[in-house]
């Protein structure tokens, strides 16, 4: 089955790549606003049994065992797992028994059935091929409880990237470097090239996709879902990302979320 080469998800990748770098430093003092928005959705109580699947640099898999949950963090990468335990050391807690850290390199899960009362998925779809999904999708929905919630998140919303993004946003980003950024600090900003993958994107992100073909492949692994595009997390981050989204982005009206929104969101459960 095709796989993205482990190697590629090296430490340099998680340290400067991967959403959530900018915080990797304040990590105890400011939580990034991602995972805000994955707890927001997830509405852990306490004693629930939570999976973080590609759980990166651990910060999901930590914010997870602080809310009083038993969580499991796996992860392909062995330079993810390894930042993870280092973060783990970090936090204070690395003897607790309620949060563990694995390294795992297959499609099949090695938990019983109904075991997790949520799946924590984020930034991982984008990187996985068609197949590949297919059979994690089954894992899932094997290993989460009655009731349980699969928590999505995935980056770019194809539909910008191939539609929103070259026909006007790369024109507002073209102006804002040209006549703001450039003359202010001497370089660009902004996304400047009309494709705005960068280099690791374009080789990483192999399986973008829309709401409605998020939807789909929720729908027909036997999950009852609701998928969402909200940048509203980003855009009230900061009054910069205020100001550039409420021009450069209008994902906030109706008719242009599918096509000016960039990450998509869905909370899924398995349909009994």
């Amino acid at each position: 089955m095709r796989k993205i080469n482990s190697t590629l998800y090296n430490k340099e990748y998680f340290q400067n790549a991967v959403e959530g770098y900018q915080d990797l430093n304040v990590f105890f003092k400011r939580m990034n606003p991602k995972f805000k928005k994955a707890l927001s959705m997830a509405r852990l109580s306490i004693s629930e049994k939570v999976l973080d699947i590609g759980c990166g640099r651990g910060e999901m898999s930590i914010y997870a065992q602080k809310s009083g949950c038993e969580v499991v963090g796996i992860d392909y990468s062995q330079d993810a797992i390894d930042m993870c335990k280092e973060l783990l050391e970090k936090s204070g807690v690395s003897d607790n028994p309620k949060i563990t850290f694995l390294h795992i390199d297959e499609n099949h899960l090695p938990f019983s059935d109904d075991h997790f009362d949520v799946i924590f998925f984020l930034d991982v779809w984008e990187h996985i091929y068609p197949e590949q999904i297919a059979v994690l999708l089954k894992e899932f929905r094997r290993v989460l409880k009655k009731g349980g919630r699969l928590i999505i998140q995935t980056s770019p919303n194809k539909l910008f990237f191939e539609k929103g993004f070259p026909m006007y946003t790369y024109y507002f980003n073209y102006v804002i470097n040209r006549f703001i950024f450039q003359p202010l600090v001497g370089r660009t900003i902004a996304r400047a090239q009309k494709n705005p993958r960068s280099e690791l994107e374009r080789v990483m992100h192999i399986n973008e996709q829309t709401r409605f073909s998020l939807g789909r492949a929720l729908s027909g692994e036997g999950f009852d879902a609701t998928v969402e595009i909200s940048d509203y997390y980003i855009m009230f981050s900061s009054i910069k990302m205020f100001f550039y989204y409420l021009v450069a982005q209008p994902f906030y009206v109706p008719f242009f979320k599918d096509i000016f929104g960039e990450h998509i969101w869905a909370v899924a459960k398995k349909r009994c």
